[in-house]
């Protein structure tokens, strides 16, 4: 099985009408993926082959309105990206949520980052005891999440 679509950029020239001879994304995939309709949410977990530091770059648009830090978690060092509840976007027409929380960290010395993100929009917040329960996911996966060395 090739993962190289799972975690780096693959692109192929299009064969869809109208788009026939341009490059499109068909990489980038996530390792897996939740979202809930009703309460404008979802969890993601992405696997990239990149630097922190590049992986985060690659978000600043999807998160320019977070504010970022560092944080210690189950032994690990986080880079997380939080957007104020004050700042969140409302949910777009036949759209879902939108960027609000992402934990980054590396996967020892591979030459990976794993990600967990949190989508929500403000329509989120009607449903406090989805957006509760949600965040509660998250934080579960990230205080399990353990990095350990496979033996040969």
């Amino acid at each position: 099985m090739d993962f190289d679509p799972w975690v780096r950029s693959v692109k192929h020239v299009s064969k869809e009408k109208g788009k026939e001879g341009t490059l499109v994304e068909v990489g980038l995939k996530p390792v897996c993926l939740e979202s809930w309709w009703t309460s404008s949410h979802y969890l993601i977990a992405y696997m990239r082959r990149s630097s922190l530091e590049a992986y985060e770059a690659s978000l600043a648009k999807a998160y320019a309105k977070a504010q970022w830090s560092t944080r210690e978690l189950n032994g690990l060092k986080w880079r997380v990206a939080q957007v104020p509840s004050s700042q969140m976007e409302p949910r777009k027409p036949n759209g879902g949520g939108e960027a609000y929380q992402a934990w980054l960290t590396e996967l020892g010395d591979t030459g990976y980052v794993m990600s967990f993100e949190m989508g929500a929009s403000k329509e989120s917040l009607d449903y406090p005891k989805a957006h509760e329960a949600i965040e509660a996911v998250l934080q579960h996966l990230l205080n399990t999440f353990t990095i350990e060395r496979l033996h040969p």
